[in-house]
């Protein structure tokens, strides 16, 4: 391990953050030159006869050693900083003492002590050791001069080499202060610039991941969007959001509604003469024309069974025209088969390619209970007699006519004309059948 690493070692074992390990090196490297000009001019001593120099750079180098102990030892970075440009100022005020007192050549180097301060501790330390010079050298020229004796020890005709040697190692050793002040600078400006770097790395990964995450948001909301609208359209509006809020819903009594009821005449016998993917399309277009009919009075579609349309007005939201949009409903029902029979009629019905249904439908207004019950593939249903009562008054309905209860009967006989027709079938007594004599879509209106 070479000088320079074993300092470099000592400079990071010393603290632990970046700035005080830059501080440290600093530390370190100055003393080391100084370390390394005070056995240059030990040896300048030697040569011109300066022994007193000589013992005195001895112990300066000694002393400017302990500051690599204190390093290694954790000490405060501000007494290290201190100690070293001290013991700088007590070895040139001793150098100068057996060199010629204030006409030594020694003397310009006690300049070095502030300037060593500000770079190794602050600038309050180094104003302080400023001010402590300039009175130190009042004071002894004013009051101490004139007491102490000065003696020159060293050969009197090497005063000019010694001169000329002490002001460059004067000027070379500021040089590399700042040659190493400058290197310390550029190394905190290469990891600054470094760190920069890294933000800015962080923040284009940051700004990655926040595009992907507004990018996976916005999924989520189209995906929520496409499950809440498939919700809604298996469930009541305020039965989805219910269950999205509470994960459940309690069942309702609902005492003022119409329940209407489908049923195609025959389905059964056609399902044995055409391909299922044909039937499947019929009954399709049959139903998906009955949604938009009960979407349009406000009815709330509760499920098919087979060939069966299960319809209900006045729930979730009561009506007190549910009646009247149930039968609505279920004349204009009534009208788009007997359009869908005659249009059929004129083109794949001459080529015996598609069969044509009769409906039945039947409508009875009471109370029944709605609601979710189980908690796989749950679906919206009611239950209770009127729901019964409208699946019989269907079931005993006349084709292509719409069977009224005489509950029903009573809600709607001022707005559509009816004509009386008694069945005994199935308890159901009174059965009024509805007889249109206009265009459904205006009928009652």
């Amino acid at each position: 391990m070479n000088i320079m690493q074993w300092l470099e070692n000592l400079c990071q074992h010393n603290q632990y953050t970046y700035k005080d390990i830059s501080r440290s090196r600093l530390i370190c490297r100055g003393n080391a030159i100084t370390i390394v000009y005070m056995i240059f001019y030990g040896i300048i001593s030697f040569l011109i006869g300066f022994h007193h120099g000589v013992w005195i750079q001895i112990w300066l180098v000694c002393l400017f050693a302990v500051a690599f102990i204190l390093l290694k030892q954790r000490v405060a970075l501000d007494l290290v900083g201190n100690y070293i440009p001290a013991i700088g100022f007590i070895g040139v005020v001793s150098l100068c003492f057996y060199s010629g007192g204030l006409d030594s050549p020694v003397l310009p180097w006690i300049s070095l002590v502030p300037i060593v301060s500000l770079l190794f501790t602050h600038q309050r330390w180094a104003i302080g050791w400023l001010i402590f010079i300039l009175a130190f050298i009042l004071i002894y020229r004013i009051y101490l001069m004139p007491l102490i004796q000065v003696e020159i020890g060293y050969n009197n005709r090497y005063k000019d080499f010694f001169y000329l040697s002490s002001l460059f190692g004067l000027i070379s050793t500021y040089l590399l202060f700042n040659l190493i002040y400058k290197r310390s600078i550029i190394q905190i400006n290469e990891v600054l610039e470094s760190k920069n770097l890294e933000i800015e790395l962080q923040n284009t990964a940051l700004q990655d991941q926040s595009r992907h995450i507004k990018t996976h948001l916005e999924q989520i909301e189209v995906e929520k969007a496409k499950s809440d609208e498939l919700l809604k359209n298996i469930l009541p509006e305020n039965i989805a959001e219910s269950l999205k809020v509470n994960g459940k819903t309690e069942a309702k009594l609902y005492e003022n509604v119409s329940i209407l009821f489908t049923d195609f005449v025959g389905f059964t016998k056609y399902c044995e003469t055409i391909s299922p993917q044909k039937l499947i399309s019929i009954l399709h277009q049959y139903f998906q024309a009955f949604d938009d009919i009960t979407e349009k009075y406000g009815l709330e579609k509760i499920k098919t069974i087979g060939d069966a349309y299960m319809a209900v007005s006045g729930l979730p939201d009561s009506s007190p025209d549910h009646a009247v949009n149930a039968v609505k409903a279920a004349i204009e029902m009534r009208h788009f088969v007997e359009n869908y029979n005659a249009n059929a009629g004129k083109s794949e019905q001459e080529h015996h390619s598609s069969p044509t249904f009769q409906v039945r439908i039947g409508i009875h207004s009471g109370t029944v209970i709605a609601g979710i019950i189980g908690n796989k593939k749950f679906a919206f249903d009611i239950w209770g007699d009127a729901v019964n009562i409208a699946a019989r008054i269907q079931q005993i309905g006349a084709p292509q006519k719409v069977s009224l209860s005489q509950t029903t009967y009573s809600l709607v006989k001022d707005l559509f004309p009816c004509e009386y027709q008694e069945r005994s079938m199935l308890r159901i007594r009174e059965i009024w059948i509805c007889i249109l004599s206009g265009n459904p879509i205006n009928f009652g209106s």
